[in-house]
């Protein structure tokens, strides 16, 4: 556990609502500062600059603001749903008891200049405690649930999405191009009022900007899927219902997303904006309503992309949350990206790292081992790190809850990568918007390649890193030799000439690669190198068999949403291995394939089938698409499986049935910091174990020890895993330890000491510039400073490491 004093990061964003300074206690907003500021100060000076953001309502005070600082302030006194009394909500949102209720008896009556003085006093206060720039942040939100909205939901209820869109409830937001009805009240950037048709994204910019400037704030957030989509919470959209693609609404709604942000950006070019975004990664949103990222981040108007989504904590589809911060993070306006965790809430009941979580830290080390590739070929990891938020739905401010957070997120910090993990995920950004911009089928491919990505690292494949590939290209340029991961990389991205190329001098340099999506979408050298044909594609339900003819499991092949139905057909004289088939009464099918390489490289092709409903229900809240039932195979698991042919064994066996566990009972991602190798991961049902196994050996922790089965280490699964890996020892059985000791004089950074060898070998792999001993059976070997691998052979009983 090396410290390195590089748990730093850029900026530190901590989101706090006004309960703390609203009790009406007589305390000055200066000792509400200083109280806040002091409960989570190990935190915050992880970062070069502090901001605190400020969730003062839902927005509407931005929009109700009229430039007199003795205005009344409607402000989030509350804990529960606002606005119930305004026709807001479905009937199947919520129960009544969770509507709004006020956070304390008597919560402060609050004016803009008492607004005013807590954004002063944070900013004075920080800078004396912290010694660092502080800037303060606003936020806009476009829902109804933090504070009660008059201008929203009576004077221009014009703006919000209908309770129910093509038949199914929505969310009822604020629709960013959307145009306003006349208004005769004054506004600070509209004294004499609104005129009829005017663009409520220009109505709002124009209002931040005035907002901003008087009050004291250095840059606005974006809530909750503003400026993306009417409909942000929904898996559906303008472009795509659960039936069908619509090419030509999706088209209409580009246009409408444009046309907001550039009204939005002509109200105010002066504030930095920065954005929520929505619950999904991006190619969904490109997919479903037309959203332009690339337009977006080239325009200039915002600064940071958007960040992962707290559904991770909400509802523990961290394959979404993983899939949909890379996805949008692996390319930015400004070549940075930020993070956010969700330690509390102070809207609802709920506080995740208290009771969620429950002080389990599996939603801070996984994310945070992730990392992007840029267009140097550079890795990154996110400059800035957003919490959500600082105090409670009561207003509290716990200092435990700020130093176990703060402890968690500094060593996540302390082990970030430097390097690609295991998977990286190849992410074609330029390709996947001219696709779905293309048409229908371009869209169904695109929605496909996202949810299929999402299911595939619920089902334990380990992506920890994301590239275009361009950068990824770079990045081997910039080696002399492939770095140790897997490139998995969608068929869509494979469709010309040079894709193919590109490819293939990939696999020259001994990166091994899953390519995932339709055949149809690979050009046809790739094809051809496979061993398929295309075929007339075949639907519905198949019996899926190994190579072997074993009964896999029955698969339900949805055309719609897996981007058409399975077309390929496997060639028996063309030297690449059939791994499965699908079979049905209509014929036959490929679904996986591999081939390899003179030298060894293998490149593997999965069809890949997305095993849900995406047509919804018509009563609930389309949120997700409906799992299929349990009986039918979910193919998504085949890229974890593919690792075992390409030396890796990721073999989890929970012992926790189904409907405890849930149908993907654990995650597992597999990272690079200073050589060594991280396991960040989590498990539903911490019942059972990992069988894990490394072209090297099998790996094993620091600090642990574990069983050895057929060369394969065996961990028991925890809620939260955090590991380091320097040492693998091949080894077929046994009980190996791996415990640190202390230095001596000739060694600076730590000893291990690993027990129960057998004649074993072992690898070893040093922090960069480190020179290592071994020692064992009285034998030293010195390995000078420089070597990224050690080996040594014919080892038994204990070895120890220095270095």
């Amino acid at each position: 556990m090396k410290r390195t004093n590089n748990d730093n990061v850029k900026r530190i964003a901590l989101e706090l609502s006004l309960k703390p300074f609203g009790r009406n206690d007589g305390k000055s907003p200066e000792v509400c500062a200083r109280h806040v500021i002091t409960a989570w100060r190990p935190l915050l000076e992880a970062a070069a600059e502090v901001s605190f953001m400020l969730w003062v309502a839902d927005g509407s005070e931005i929009l109700e603001w009229r430039g007199d600082l003795e205005q009344s302030l409607e402000w989030a006194r509350y804990i529960g749903f606002c606005n119930a009394g305004r026709d807001v909500y479905d009937a199947h949102h919520h129960a009544p008891t969770r509507s709004a209720i006020l956070y304390t008896e008597q919560p402060m009556g609050m004016c803009y200049a008492e607004l005013k003085a807590i954004a002063g006093a944070l900013r004075e206060v920080g800078a004396e405690l912290l010694d660092r720039p502080i800037t303060i942040g606003a936020t806009f939100d476009p829902g109804p649930e933090f504070a009660e909205s008059p201008f929203k939901y009576n004077r221009h209820r014009e703006i919000i999405v209908p309770k129910r869109v093509s038949g199914r409830p929505t969310f009822p937001m604020v629709d960013a191009a959307a145009l306003l009805h006349a208004d005769t009240q004054s506004y600070a950037a509209y004294p004499q009022g609104i005129p009829e048709g005017e663009p409520f994204a220009l109505f709002l910019g124009k209002q931040i900007r005035e907002y901003c400037r008087d009050i004291g704030f250095d840059y606005v957030w974006l809530s909750n899927g503003f400026g993306f989509s009417a409909v942000a919470w929904d898996y559906l959209g303008p472009g795509f219902d659960g039936e069908q693609f619509m090419p030509e609404e999706r088209a209409r709604y580009l246009e409408r997303f444009k046309q907001a942000w550039n009204d939005l950006y002509r109200g105010n070019s002066e504030i930095p904006m920065e954005i929520r975004g929505s619950n999904f990664a991006a190619g969904m949103d490109i997919a479903k309503d037309g959203v332009d990222f690339a337009w977006l981040y080239d325009s200039g108007y915002v600064r940071l992309p958007p960040p992962n989504s707290p559904w991770g904590a909400l509802n523990f589809d961290f394959g979404l949350e993983i899939a949909g911060f890379l996805s949008r993070a692996v390319k930015s306006p400004q070549g940075e990206y930020l993070f956010r965790y969700y330690p509390n809430d102070p809207w609802f009941w709920q506080n995740p790292w208290t009771d969620i979580f429950y002080g389990q830290a599996f939603d801070i080390y996984m994310p945070l081992a992730t990392s992007v590739i840029n267009s140097a070929g550079e890795i990154t990891t996110p400059s800035t790190i957003n919490f959500l938020t600082g105090d409670t739905e009561y207003g509290e401010t716990d200092p435990l809850t700020g130093v176990q957070v703060a402890a968690h997120i500094r060593t996540a910090l302390n082990d970030r990568p430097d390097d690609v993990g295991l998977i990286t995920w190849i992410y074609p950004f330029e390709e996947y918007h001219r696709l779905a911009s293309a048409g229908a089928a371009g869209q169904a491919e695109v929605f496909f390649g996202h949810w299929f990505v999402r299911s595939a690292i619920n089902n334990g494949l380990p992506v920890a890193s994301v590239g275009t590939p361009e950068a990824f290209d770079i990045l081997l340029s910039n080696r002399r030799a492939a770095p140790q991961t897997i490139a998995f990389l969608p068929t869509a991205a494979v469709r010309r000439e040079e894709d193919a190329q590109r490819l293939f001098a990939w696999l020259e340099k001994g990166v091994p690669v899953i390519l995932y999506g339709p055949a149809s979408s690979l050009h046809p050298s790739v094809l051809s190198y496979l061993g398929l044909e295309l075929e007339h594609p075949l639907e519905g339900e198949f019996v899926l068999n190994t190579a072997d003819g074993a009964i896999a499991g029955t698969l339900l092949h949805d055309p719609v949403g897996s981007a058409g139905g399975i077309a390929a057909r496997f060639t028996a004289n063309s030297g690449a291995e059939l791994h499965y088939t699908a079979m049905s009464e209509a014929g036959e099918r490929a679904y996986s394939v591999s081939a390899s390489t003179t030298g060894g490289t293998q490149l593997t092709w999965i069809r890949g089938t997305n095993a849900f409903e995406t047509r919804p229900d018509g009563t609930n809240l389309a949120l997700k698409p409906k799992p299929q039932v349990v009986r039918y195979y979910d193919a998504s698991k085949l890229g974890y499986e593919a690792l075992g042919r390409l030396g890796y064994s990721i073999d989890v066996r929970c012992e926790a049935s189904n409907a405890v566990a849930g149908q993907h009972p654990a995650l597992m991602l597999f990272s690079r910091h200073d050589n060594a190798w991280y396991l960040s991961g989590y498990a539903a049902a911490p019942v059972g174990f990992v069988k894990l196994k490394f072209p090297d050996g099998a790996p094993v922790f620091h600090a642990t020890f574990a069983r050895l089965e057929g060369g394969a280490a065996l961990y028991p699964l925890a809620r939260t895993l955090h590991y380091e890996c320097r040492v693998f020892v091949r080894q077929e059985t046994g009980v190996i330890g791996c415990d640190p000791g202390a230095r001596d004089e000739h060694h600076r950074e730590l000893t291990l000491k690993i027990t129960g060898l057998q004649d074993a070998t072992v690898v070893f792999l040093p922090p960069e510039g480190a020179g290592v001993t071994f020692e064992s059976a009285g034998k030293k070997s010195h390995y000078n400073a420089g070597e990224t691998r050690v080996e040594q052979s014919g080892l038994s009983g204990k070895l120890l490491i220095h270095w």
